[in-house]
């Protein structure tokens, strides 16, 4: 077809006649294919990967005493006020003094979505905000490594205070889970937690907050097994918490044991204490056909 003139302004009738073409097929093809998937998910009992991850929301309360040690104002910094998500779109604007505010609250939230943040502006940002983003992660580090050898030097201090070890236990944890470290020196910490862990459970052995994170750190540390051993203890300790159930569960999703995770789900749903953030999933595997 040739160009033709409407109104006194050219028209490309190919143009015309090839959008009109897809907007009557696409659709066809569109419905088509969801049945084919629908038909192979079916036949090949395809399995909800990723849908028993727990969310980082649901981390023990102490972590909030931690964060609240490396920054006495950080309780006037909430996430929700800040909808921290929606910082990376201020890195966008080349707005100086809005980066360098921005980069400064997440600097202090230390907070594991703020330090992902903070790591995507030093890999995609070409401004001089990649330097502050830098400079704020190296503070963040230096903050946690200074409260780990003040607990360390207090451990070594004041030996019948075994309480220090759950201390330095969780200080290794969070410093694990704010995902700032390389794999290499991560699992060095994750050990390190581990182990501490450990010795107070030792010392202390009726410990259910200890028991179930230390069940949790088994298993991010690939101690599968151990780590269902130690989650049964915490339920022991403590069987009206919904915390280690989930966590128990998480395990099981983790070693492809649909059957137990799905009995487990079961279980919870008689919690009325079940947090909010995993209702959804837990319902979910407890009725599933």
């Amino acid at each position: 077809f040739k160009n033709i003139n409407i109104a006194n302004k050219p028209v490309n009738m190919n143009f015309i006649l090839t959008a009109l073409v897809l907007s009557l097929v696409l659709p066809v093809y569109g419905m088509l294919g969801m049945i084919l998937v629908h038909i192979i998910i079916r036949t090949l009992k395809i399995e909800p990967k990723d849908y028993f991850e727990i969310d980082d929301t649901f981390l023990p309360e102490p972590y909030k005493a931690l964060i609240k040690d490396f920054d006495d104002n950080i309780v006037e910094i909430k996430r929700d006020e800040l909808e921290i998500d929606a910082f990376y779109d201020i890195f966008k604007s080349h707005d100086r003094d809005l980066e360098q505010n921005a980069v400064n609250k997440l600097a202090k939230l230390q907070d594991k979505h703020a330090i992902t943040i903070l790591k995507k502006i030093i890999a995609t940002i070409t401004s001089d905000t990649k330097m502050l983003a830098t400079s704020a992660l190296i503070e963040i580090e230096d903050k946690i490594i200074k409260k780990i050898e003040k607990i360390r030097n207090d451990v070594k201090n004041q030996p019948e205070n075994f309480r220090l070890l759950l201390d330095l236990a969780r200080t290794y944890d969070y410093y694990c889970y704010l995902g700032i470290l390389d794999s290499v020196i991560n699992d060095y910490y994750e050990n390190l937690a581990i182990e501490h862990y450990k010795k107070f459970l030792e010392k202390d052995p009726t410990h259910a907050e200890a028991s179930m994170e230390y069940g949790r750190k088994l298993l991010t540390g690939g101690q599968k097994e151990k780590a269902i051993q130690t989650l049964y203890e915490a339920i022991n300790l403590s069987p009206n918490n919904p915390k280690p159930y989930l966590w128990l569960a998480e395990v099981f999703y983790e070693k492809t044991d649909y059957i137990s995770v799905k009995k487990i789900c079961r279980k919870l749903t008689g919690f009325e204490n079940l947090p909010e953030n995993c209702k959804e999933v837990v319902y979910w595997w407890a009725f599933r056909s």
